[in-house]
């Protein structure tokens, strides 16, 4: 990674598009393997755009399929045989990329026999490492050019996606979390200084990745740096958000350890499902996040509703608590939340098992120790009964 300013790096990106397009031109006719590193998914699709404008060859597009085998394969499957320059894109998203790799190594020669054009391949820095592990004689065929991306274009891309991500407005996906975490290292080679704002939504990022990378604790640890400047700066949507998250770590966790937990056989009866142990630490702690003192707790201090607001009380089972499900003694966890519509929050929630405890009780305490003034509710219909009317 250069320090280069924004202004130079984009000069240069041009000027490796060019002896890009040049060095294909330069090789119709022939087999050509050019290796096109780019991290980011947004600036790839601007390259291969500008390369398709400037370059004096019509460049035929392959996109890998997940299920793909060998990249031999597609290429023959895919392209025919009127080609004159090909590009790949995909790589990342192949299941199995490791045995594509191994394969396109074994089988290199192949290539230059059968397929006499250039083909670039785009890849990021990760199927790079991949490609020199696994495919080390085919990648010294290779000529490479690296597309770096400026480091304020890259604060940009990850604060758009934790607001992206706060808002709903996109899920995330393996490529997205790669495309994380190759950003955050760029930013660390460019020794950018970060503002704490921009630090925080990154920390979120990175909890997120680790969480999907199953590395619970690291995304604990993550979230929790996050967490501690929302709650200075009173942030009380993205407070909501890392508590949520930090809730799903743990639970995550205490389902694993329930999962590898040894039976022991007095636990055990015919006709029962054995229960988590809640006693944990990790069980615990998803029960303080998610339903009861913290939350709340966050809940009353921050979130003053307005008179006449809105807010709608709901119960929802959780399926995976269920025990005895097939006997009269079937017993569950429930959760009821009171969700303020306007502003889009939970203001409270509580947990209940249904042998325990009735929703439409719960509900009524809920409310009761929640004591907001001139609220309007809506409840569903198990709620309206003659009888609850005061």
């Amino acid at each position: 990674m250069t320090n280069d300013k924004p202004e130079d790096i984009h000069l240069n990106n041009e000027r490796s598009l060019k002896q890009l397009a040049w060095a294909i031109e330069a090789s119709v006719g022939q087999f050509k393997l050019i290796l096109a590193r780019c991290n980011y998914a947004s600036l790839r699709s601007h390259l291969i755009k500008r390369l398709r404008d400037i370059c004096q060859v019509e460049i035929r597009v392959l996109v890998l399929k997940e299920s793909a085998r060998t990249l031999y394969t597609a290429i023959r499957e895919e392209c025919g045989d009127d080609v004159q320059a090909l590009m790949i894109l995909g790589l990342e998203s192949v299941r199995n990329l490791e045995q594509m790799l191994i394969s396109a190594n074994q089988v290199r020669e192949e290539f230059r026999n059968h397929f006499p054009f250039p083909v670039v391949l785009w890849i990021d820095d990760e199927v790079h490492k991949q490609f020199m592990q696994f495919a080390p004689d085919l990648e010294s065929w290779g000529t490479t050019k690296i597309f770096p991306i400026a480091p304020n274009e890259l604060m940009e891309f990850l604060q758009e996606t934790a607001e992206q991500l706060l808002t709903g407005d996109f899920s995330l996906t393996l490529e997205k979390c790669s495309e994380i975490k190759l950003a955050w290292q760029d930013l660390q080679n460019f020794g950018q200084v970060l503002e704490p704002g921009v630090k925080a939504r990154i920390e979120y990022l990175l909890g997120l990745t680790e969480y999907v990378d199953n590395h619970l604790d690291t995304a604990l640890e993550y979230y929790q740096q996050s967490l501690a400047f929302w709650q200075q700066v009173n942030d009380l949507v993205w407070q909501g958000k890392v508590l949520s998250d930090i809730t799903f770590c743990y639970y995550e966790k205490a389902r694993q350890q329930e999962i590898n937990r040894p039976v022991i056989a007095s636990e055990t009866k015919s006709n029962q499902t054995i229960g988590p142990n809640v006693s944990t630490p990790d069980w615990q702690e998803t029960r303080n996040y998610l339903l009861a003192e913290k939350f709340n707790t966050w809940a009353q201090n921050y979130v003053d509703l307005e008179v006449s607001e809105w807010c709608a009380a709901d119960g929802k089972s959780i399926k995976g608590t269920v025990k005895h499900y097939d006997s009269s003694s079937q017993n569950f966890v429930s959760i009821v939340s009171i969700f303020a519509c306007k502003r889009g929050l939970v203001v409270g929630m509580e947990k209940f098992e249904n042998q325990q405890k009735s929703e439409i009780q719960v509900v009524q305490d809920l409310i009761t120790a929640l004591d907001l003034q001139g609220v309007v509710f809506s409840f569903d219909s198990l709620h309206c009964q003659k009888k609850l009317a005061k």
